[in-house]
């Protein structure tokens, strides 16, 4: 009987473990549906950006790929259609950013934001909206 009692408790206690480690892991599923389940627009790529930076001690330069996000079909036809001057307006902006701001997460997140912005002037005539812009390569020298 005390040759059972070890294996016994052995089996128990990895049970114990696994169940426990099973519990914990299904409940914050849910969590993580509800961030995967929001729901997000369409995305319009936009072709590769390279430029020089305005930094006047030592030539920089920003190479940067983009996409727009848009809430349907209709708008992110309209801004493939607008696509030269919204890239007109991200080269404009782009050209006269800083290497030393760009390094930081709070200079990439304020260039985000200005070119979200000026991307909104440019499609505003036309009625898309465009929500969001995402970086999806960012390299700079």
């Amino acid at each position: 009987m005390k040759k059972l009692l070890i294996p016994i408790l052995i089996v128990i206690l990895v049970g114990g473990g696994a169940g426990a480690y099973f519990l914990i892991f299904k409940s914050s599923k849910p969590n993580r549906q509800k961030v995967e389940s929001k729901e997000q627009g369409e995305t319009v790529e936009l072709s590769e950006f390279i430029v020089n930076l305005s930094d006047k001690l030592r030539p920089h330069y920003l190479k940067v790929t983009l996409a727009l996000e848009v809430p349907d079909a209709a708008s992110a036809e309209k801004v493939k259609s607008a696509s030269p001057y919204i890239r007109d307006a991200m080269l404009m902006t782009l050209s006269k950013q800083n290497y030393e701001a760009l390094l930081t997460e709070d200079g990439k997140k304020g260039l985000r934001e200005e070119l979200l912005l000026r991307t909104q002037e440019v499609m505003k005539e036309s009625g898309a909206k465009v929500s969001n812009i995402l970086f999806t390569s960012f390299v700079m020298d």
